[in-house]
């Protein structure tokens, strides 16, 4: 009998605890970013064939995407105020970046997303990004950005090399040199409940061509192959990419990520309804 009524008072907890889970679906919203032809910089061979499949995958997860390659400034504030303005406290938002980037204090954490330009090209904080998504009020937001986070002194890419970077390696001296304009924006912190990732560590690059898929980044080409797989959370889909990184690349280049979620984000439940969000 004890042993009964031990089970019994089981079977009471699981089915209270089950009462406690919360399932919320949630409009999907996504801002994809490719830029290539840098006029200053080295051209990209593959920064618009990651963004255009990432905005295939995307879409794909039932996200309603606005796609942009080699974004000057103001185009790209006019993307950002689109991209605000279809965000509300039902929504998660998803921001995705390819293309040169760089940090203007050797080890900061603030990225500088460089636009392009005919005459003129100009770095923009990833601060501004956050600026917009605080507007927007989403009730998370995720933001990927396959760049360089490296600072090079003496802003030089590394011309005799086989292989590709995404980093514009500049510093404050060299912006007036290479016809760099900086634009200025006051330092926020990111919005609560939103995940920053990275291609790369602190001080490192961004290669732009995977061993496995030429193609594409291995920070995009992981990431795409993650995002698809049915039935597991946003976080689990990052530690899946950094392993797949460190298998091809050796740990020469390692995915990172800073910021938290408050509920478990599900891109791609099993559910037909595709729910986003489990809270316990």
């Amino acid at each position: 009998m004890k042993i009964l009524f031990l089970l019994f008072l089981l079977l009471v907890n699981v089915g209270c605890s089950s009462k406690n889970i919360i399932v919320k679906p949630l409009k999907r919203v996504a801002l994809v970013i490719g830029n290539k032809h840098y006029k200053q910089e080295s051209i990209l061979p593959n920064t618009i064939n990651d963004a255009k499949a990432m905005a295939d995958t995307l879409e794909y997860l039932k996200f309603d995407v606005i796609r942009a390659y080699d974004v000057t400034p103001t185009q790209f504030n006019g993307l950002l105020e689109q991209f605000k303005n279809n965000l509300d406290s039902n929504t998660i938002a998803f921001f995705y970046f390819a293309g040169h980037a760089n940090t203007l204090i050797p080890s900061s954490i603030e990225s500088y997303l460089l636009m392009t330009g005919k005459e003129q090209e100009t770095l923009i904080s990833i601060y501004k990004v956050y600026d917009y998504l605080t507007k927007g009020k989403a009730q998370a937001n995720i933001i990927c950005l396959d760049s360089c986070r490296n600072y090079r002194p003496n802003s030089e890419i590394a011309k005799n090399s086989k292989e590709v970077s995404r980093g514009g390696g500049l510093n404050w001296n060299d912006i007036k040199v290479k016809k760099i304009k900086l634009e200025k924006h006051a330092l926020l912190k990111a919005p609560d409940n939103t995940v920053t990732v990275y291609a790369t560590r602190v001080n490192e690059e961004a290669k732009d061509k995977s061993f496995i898929d030429p193609k594409h980044s291995p920070f995009t080409r992981a990431l795409i192959k993650n995002l698809t797989v049915e039935g597991i959370s946003f976080t689990e889909v990052l530690r899946r990419v950094r392993k797949e990184m460190n298998r091809e690349l050796h740990g020469i280049q390692q995915s990172s990520d800073s910021g938290d979620f408050i509920d478990y984000i599900y891109l791609n439940p099993k559910k037909a309804d595709r729910p986003t969000t489990i809270s316990f």
